[in-house]
């Protein structure tokens, strides 16, 4: 679940900015009714797409780091450092 949330709130928070924008263009449209509302949601979404963005970069690091040290870790068999 760690890994799924930031992918489905940095969709989430662009679906809602996609309908912000289209609120702007097309305010007959009533995507966001009250200007009460469009300020802060607009803020929190920016938000919420850099929040999503830093947590998959910091995972994929993780991942890769982690990958480099299983390898470094593993023996190498075709040069003969292997002991028996």
């Amino acid at each position: 679940m760690k890994k799924l949330l930031p992918h489905i709130c940095l969709e989430l928070a662009l679906v809602d900015l996609v309908l912000a924008v289209l609120d702007q263009i097309n305010p007959t449209m009533h995507f966001l009714s009250r200007n009460l509302f469009k300020i802060p949601l607009i803020v929190f979404l920016i938000l919420v797409v850099i929040l999503a963005l830093q947590t998959i970069l910091r995972q994929r690091a993780d991942f890769v780091r982690e990958e480099r040290k299983a390898e470094e870790a593993e023996p190498n068999i075709n040069k003969g450092e292997a002991k028996l």
